[in-house]
């Protein structure tokens, strides 16, 4: 009787999941001997009847009614990858335990985040340029750099990415401001970070790093007269998403203002248009979404699922479960 089955883009999944991590899985319950992808799950769907656990990834076919109608017996999923709102609704969930590597994936984010912070601060990206094009070095002593001693950092979404951000950052001599509506200003206390409105976000950090969810109402929400608050020799930052920001906007602002610098790790459209000013603006560096988790990192996601599994069949509390409450919330 099979009790288990992978659904993924197959050629993700051995970037996802170990040997080791299916050698672990297949010792622990029977797995369908096919990989269900989006394009054979309609062959596969009336074999699935006793399926009760589904591991997942990048590349998954739609939790559809439809389908869910075919695995009557199912009880969990565990999704090796962030969020899963592309492919099941809150409604359908019901009754379904769903875990996330959501956390995971969001390490890397984190770490990635930290070091354009802390280079931007030492002017790097700047100096980096000059150096190339005039190819005279002065002693860093000598130069007009901020430093990140004592400087401001601005967090926008106090999300999982957002929280893990100030707890790095707990280890540097720098001023955290946040902003988040969802935010209860005593959940900052521990971090000493101070809740500021957006506007006052913009006009007093010296790096800000956006990490909202995308969500209806937050489309284009970095709007045109934030970018142009930005102190002198700002930095922003953008591993969330490109479609948060008005980013025809920000290509008119960062093209007025050239002591700015953007770095974006996502933009709307990925990749941007051939045409875009994205790729020519000098204070505008994109990097091709490499935030998240990547190479060796990948599999970190699916041995966290392998983890989460035993808890849930040993009865133990899960790390990961989503919570449907915060579900229209997250990203």
């Amino acid at each position: 009787m099979t009790q288990a089955v992978f659904m993924m883009d197959q050629h993700i999944l051995s970037d996802v999941y170990s040997d080791e991590a299916i050698q672990q899985i297949t010792s622990m319950i029977e797995v369908y001997d096919t990989v269900i992808t989006k394009d054979n799950i309609n062959d596969h769907l009336p074999l699935l009847q006793d399926v009760s656990i589904i591991f997942s990834g990048w590349g998954a076919p739609v939790f559809s009614a439809e389908v869910l109608d075919y695995l009557p017996q199912l009880t969990a999923i565990f999704y090796a990858a962030g969020s899963v709102k592309q492919i099941m609704s809150r409604d359908l969930l019901k009754g379904i335990t769903v875990s996330t590597a959501n956390t995971i994936n969001a390490r890397p984010v984190a770490e990635f985040t930290l070091s354009q912070i802390l280079f931007s601060l030492k002017n790097g990206f700047r100096l980096q340029q000059s150096l190339r094009e005039t190819k005279q070095f002065s002693n860093g002593i000598m130069l007009d750099i901020k430093g990140i001693y004592n400087q401001t950092i601005g967090i926008i979404g106090f999300s999982t990415i957002g929280k893990m951000v100030c707890e790095h950052l707990q280890n540097f001599d720098v001023d955290l401001i946040v902003y988040d509506p969802y935010l209860a200003p005593e959940m900052l206390s521990a971090y000493s970070a101070t809740p500021v409105d957006l506007d006052t976000l913009f006009q007093t950090a010296d790096v800000i790093s956006l990490h909202a969810p995308l969500l209806p109402s937050t489309v284009k929400m970095i709007k045109r007269e934030h970018f142009k608050q930005m102190k002198e020799h700002a930095t922003f930052i953008n591993t969330a998403r490109g479609a948060i920001i008005d980013e025809a906007a920000l290509i008119d602002v960062m093209g007025k203002r050239p002591d700015l610098t953007s770095l974006l790790d996502v933009t709307d459209p990925e990749p941007p248009e051939t045409t875009s000013a994205l790729y020519t603006l000098p204070n505008v560096l994109l990097t091709p979404h490499i935030a998240g988790s990547v190479g060796q990192e990948k599999f970190r996601l699916g041995q966290a699922m392998v983890d989460e599994f035993m808890r849930y069949q040993a009865n133990e509390p899960l790390l990961y479960r989503l919570d449907i409450d915060t579900f229209d919330r997250q990203a």
